[in-house]
Parts: C-alpha cells; sequence; structure tokens
C-alpha cells in the first residue's frame, strides 16, 4: 500500500467511518516510540465491537481485527483515556479537502473534538470547542509559527488549508485550468486541485482527454468535460478492491480487476494489519510451541519419577514378601543376638554367625543386622 492516504481516499473513508457516529469509547491503546499506532476500543450500538486504528501519518481505517498493544499506556494516551473513555461519538468529518479528520465526543464534562492529522509528521489532538477550541492533550507540541501554536492550554488552529475541488464552479475551474502555470493537464490537476496523480489520471481517461495536453491549449467543451469528471469522481458508489497490495474505494480505468472487499476500510485493514496478523499469529504460534515443549518436559520428569517410583515400589514389595516368607527364621536370629548379647562380646557374636545360612551381617555402630533371602 502506498505510503499515505489521499484527500480524496480520506473523503471516501469519512462516507463508511459515519457508522460510528453513537459508538461509545471503551479504551484507548497507543504503542511506544518510534512507532505512533493507536487503536480506539468502541461499542457501536448496531454492530458491537469495534475498533478503529491510526497509524501516524500514513493512516486510519476501521477493523475487527485487534492487533497488540502495550497494556500500559504512555502518557498522552493515558490523558486520553481520562479525557474520553465512555465518550459518545456524535459526529465525524473531514476537515475541508485536508488529510484531517475530526470526531467530535460528547463527555461528562461536555463537548470535546479529537483532531487526527494524517498529513506529515502526523498529530493527534484533543480540544475543547465550546472554549475556543482549547488543546487540552497534545501528541505533539509544535510551534509552526505566530498565528499556528500547537501547545496545550493554546488555541488549536488548523494548518493552511487547500484548495477543495468539491466547490469548486465551471467557472473556477476553468479559470484554474487558464492561468495554470504546469507544463500538463494531468499536472495541473494532480496539483492545484489536490487529486494526486493517480486520480488526476482517472478523471482525464473518464473525459477522453489527454494527459500531456498543455493547459492553456484545452478547449472549452474539453474543459467541462474534465470538470464534469471531476465532480463525478466525488460521488462515486464504493465497491472497494485491493489490487498490486493496494486498497481502492472504486475501481479505476488504470488498475486492472481485483480482489474485493466488503469495504473500504476492509480493504485498508487487510493491506495495513495483515502483516501485523500474521506476525502475531506466529508469535502465538511460537508462544504455544514453546509452553507445548514445556509441559512435554514436565511429562517426560513426572513420567520417568513415576517408573522410578513404580520401580521403588516393585523392590519394596519383592523384599517384603521375602520378609514375610523367611519370618521365621528372621525372629529366631534375633532372639538369638538378643540373647548372645547379654553374654558375649559383638566380636564373639559374629563369629558365631560367620557361618549362618541367612549370610548375617552385623554392624554394631550402625545398630544394623543384613541378611542374605533367597528369592
Amino acid at each position: 500500500m502506498k505510503a499515505n492516504l489521499s484527500s480524496i481516499e480520506v473523503t471516501y473513508l469519512v462516507k463508511e467511518l459515519q457508522e460510528l457516529v453513537g459508538a461509545k469509547v471503551e479504551k484507548i491503546f497507543q504503542t511506544d516510540k518510534p512507532k505512533e499506532d493507536f487503536l480506539f476500543s468502541l461499542h457501536v450500538p448496531s454492530s458491537g465491537k469495534r475498533y478503529l486504528y491510526v497509524s501516524l501519518p500514513n493512516l486510519l481505517c476501521l477493523t475487527s481485527f485487534k492487533p497488540s498493544f502495550p497494556q500500559v499506556p504512555p502518557a498522552f494516551c493515558a490523558s486520553l483515556r481520562r479525557k474520553i473513555t465512555n465518550a459518545k461519538i456524535t459526529a465525524i468529518n473531514q476537515v475541508g479537502f485536508e488529510r484531517i479528520i475530526q470526531i467530535d465526543f460528547t463527555t461528562k464534562n461536555g463537548p470535546s473534538q479529537l483532531i487526527i492529522e494524517l498529513l506529515p509528521p502526523g498529530n493527534i489532538v484533543l480540544i475543547l470547542p465550546e472554549e475556543e477550541n482549547k488543546i487540552i492533550a497534545v501528541l505533539h507540541a509544535k510551534i509552526w509559527s505566530d498565528e499556528r501554536k500547537i501547545l496545550p492550554n493554546k488555541t488549536y488552529t488548523f494548518p493552511p488549508s487547500q484548495l477543495d475541488p468539491r466547490t469548486l464552479s465551471l467557472e473556477d475551474f476553468t479559470k484554474l485550468v487558464n492561468q495554470s502555470d504546469k507544463d500538463s493537464v494531468v499536472k495541473t490537476l494532480a496539483i492545484e486541485t489536490s487529486l494526486g496523480g493517480l486520480f488526476a489520471k482517472e478523471v482525464l481517461f473518464e473525459s477522453n482527454v489527454e494527459q500531456t495536453i498543455k493547459p492553456n491549449e484545452i478547449s472549452k467543451d474539453q474543459t467541462k468535460l474534465i470538470f464534469d469528471s471531476l465532480q463525478a469522481l466525488f460521488t462515486k458508489e464504493i465497491s472497494a478492491t485491493i489490487v498490486d497490495g493496494d486498497a481502492l474505494a472504486f475501481p479505476l480505468h488504470s488498475f486492472a480487476c481485483g480482489e474485493k472487499k466488503d469495504s473500504f476500510n476492509d480493504a485498508i485493514a487487510t493491506i495495513a494489519l495483515s502483516s501485523l496478523e500474521t506476525q502475531e499469529v506466529k508469535e502465538q504460534n511460537k508462544s504455544s510451541k514453546e509452553e507445548l515443549s514445556k509441559v512435554q518436559k514436565v511429562i517426560k520428569a513426572q513420567s520417568s519419577t513415576l517408573q522410578n517410583l513404580e520401580k521403588t515400589q516393585e523392590e519394596k514389595r519383592k523384599k517384603g514378601e521375602l520378609i514375610y516368607a523367611n519370618y521365621n527364621d528372621i525372629n529366631n536370629l534375633l532372639h538369638d543376638i538378643l540373647d548372645l548379647r547379654k553374654t558375649h562380646t559383638w566380636a564373639e557374636i559374629k563369629h558365631h554367625f560367620q557361618d549362618h545360612p541367612l549370610n548375617v551381617k552385623i554392624d554394631e555402630k550402625q545398630g544394623t543386622i543384613t541378611v542374605e533371602l533367597d528369592e
């Protein structure tokens, strides 16, 4: 997937995100630096749990897959948790034709807005709209100019805006083309209407106008065709696909037919999160294998211990049976030794029993008597 979402892709993304209006924020997660990924766990009344995944400054998408995130949040994430957990989403909008998404909330302390800037270097800012857009949480504090200071307790101002081609009249568009200093109409569309090269080429294909023609050589009829195709670009029906590793909100003539997806969000999530999902599955499998190996080692050790216990038990059982079978001889031997001990030394007693059939061994120091019994 290409590095960043374009403005028009954000437009179609936001259309699909309208299903989140009414959702409640359950929890927020953030990765550790240097990668800045966020996950907003949401409860949507109509569909249950959903996750809004944000990877600054590249992309944003809705997904049902939950990537692994640290349970202990960084300071900014902890601040967001305190301020908008249990907040209800009331609106989601694209700011102009910018790569900026604004999410409105109602909280127990009143309304707030989360500004997600998907243009480099990327930023997330929480503001209070009823207090002159006062900044109450900011991921990256920075002074851009005297007029734009993204700092805590300051007033949030948006970056300088670009032209929104959706608001152009035919007259405005004609003037823009005629006054363009670009060497081709495709560059005029790509740069001056903020479409980017991919969608500028699509507009010209739909208009049947050569990409390389100079802006000042375009006829009035061609200008009208281009304008109509440009405006039609914003009202396409979403029919998401994945082609050559790229997510498309609708089919483009410059791309072959691809893998159909249920939504544009789903297409983006498939590309953006598939590698994460694959990696997590591998890690889970590795962890499972390691855990299985540990269990197998424990079972092997326990099996060995059990075998030793069974062997010991069998040996003692046989000894018990031998003792029982020779009980009278052993009992008589013990009585004889006790009687002799009254009048004889240990040396004399040992000598007395040296030819005994039980092969008697006496250790007076240890206090033991050993005999050999035939099985």
